[in-house]
C-alpha cells in the first residue's frame, strides 16, 4: 500500500529577507541580522537561502528548532502597493547546504506560526 503526503501549493519567489533571531518569552528581536532569498513559499511556510547562518553566536537553524528559547524573525520586502514590508515569525524545519547563483548557501525551511494568508494571496497575483 502506497502512502501519499499532501504538499502545499508552491510559489516560487526571489523575495528579499532579513531574518533575526526573537526570544519567545520577551517578544524581543535580537541584535543582528542575516540578508537572503525567499525562493519558496507556502500556506504553512517557506524556504529561505542565506549565505551566513551564524548570526552573534548563535546557529540560526538550530537555534529555532525545537527550541523553547528562540524563534526566527523574518521581514520580507515586496513590491505591492499597501506594504513594502511583512514581519513573519517561523520556526526551522529543515536546512541543507548547496549552492544558488554560483554561492555556496544554506537553505533553511521554517514553518509560520500564525497564518500568512494575506501574504500568500499577494504572490499568487
Amino acid at each position: 500500500m502506497a502512502s501519499f503526503i499532501f504538499k502545499s501549493l508552491r510559489i516560487k519567489t526571489e523575495l528579499t529577507a532579513s531574518v533575526s533571531l526573537q526570544d519567545i518569552d520577551t517578544g524581543e528581536i535580537l541584535p543582528g541580522s542575516s540578508m537572503g532569498t525567499v525562493v519558496d513559499f507556502s500556506k504553512g511556510g517557506m524556504c529561505i537561502i542565506l549565505t551566513r547562518i551564524m548570526l552573534n553566536n548563535k546557529h540560526l537553524f538550530f537555534s529555532t528548532l525545537d527550541s523553547d528559547r528562540h524563534n526566527l524573525h523574518i521581514c520580507l520586502e515586496t513590491q505591492d502597493n499597501l506594504q513594502d514590508k511583512h514581519e513573519i515569525t517561523a520556526r526551522s524545519i529543515w536546512m541543507n547546504s548547496g549552492e544558488y547563483k554560483g554561492n555556496h548557501v544554506f537553505r533553511i525551511g521554517a514553518k509560520f506560526l500564525q497564518t500568512q494568508q494575506n501574504l500568500l494571496t499577494l504572490l499568487r497575483k
